[in-house]
């Protein structure tokens, strides 16, 4: 008898809810409460398959939810923040415009870019080196590096830009050249550009005379 007594309580609360004049949400909420708390153990059972339900069906629409927490707390989200790059766009980079400096043509800096970004397989270097297309073929890059979150850097033609250096990595820069048996002048304009002048000019100071070197500042 218990079942049906339960059932006919809720129907008449639910009934009597609405012939007050209430709204039907909050009278199908009454209904529901005096279900939960005749058969709460309904309830401990319900609730959890429904999360899985639910986490399941939003998975199969490309949704990760983390936890059955996040998914209740979803009802009271009123702000969505969206990635751009790969969430709300295709991911397939493609170049669409090419700006060379002064002096320099567009397929020479297809050509030199490409054969640095040709050695890295991160999507935006596999957009620049789809410069191969319209050149055929790209040089090798030599001394290759890949820098996480700044780019890639290499030698294409016998030619080593290296962009967005901090005071630190200039001097690394001098210092490197300089192990290797070359003789560097370093040109700078700024505060920044000091400690790579001065460790020019430190190994400028110990060479000969009669060799021709300078350091310029």
């Amino acid at each position: 008898m218990f079942v049906p007594l339960v059932l006919t309580a809720s129907a008449l609360t639910l009934a009597g809810w609405l012939a007050a004049g209430s709204p039907a949400e909050p009278a199908v909420s009454a209904a529901l409460a005096v279900l939960i708390i005749a058969c709460p153990c309904a309830l401990g059972l319900a609730t959890p398959a429904a999360l899985v339900v639910a986490c399941g069906r939003g998975a199969q629409f490309g949704i990760f939810i983390k936890g059955y927490q996040a998914l209740e707390a979803s009802r009271s989200v009123d702000t969505i923040v969206l990635d751009k790059t790969g969430t709300v766009t295709t991911g397939a980079m493609a170049v669409t415009g090419v700006h060379p400096a002064a002096g320099t043509g567009r397929e020479e800096l297809l050509r030199r870019i490409g054969g640095v970004e040709d050695a890295s397989g991160h999507p935006v270097a596999a957009a620049v080196a789809a410069a191969r297309a319209e050149l055929g073929s790209l040089p090798p890059a030599g001394g290759f590096r890949s820098l996480p979150g700044l780019g890639a850097s290499g030698v294409v033609g016998g030619e080593e830009v290296i962009a967005g250096a901090l005071p630190g990595d200039k001097v690394a820069v001098i210092q490197d050249l300089q192990a290797r048996g070359r003789r560097v002048a370093m040109a700078g304009d700024g505060v920044n550009d000091g400690p790579a002048l001065a460790a020019a000019g430190d190994k400028a100071s110990s060479v000969r005379q009669d060799e021709e070197l300078s350091c310029l500042g």
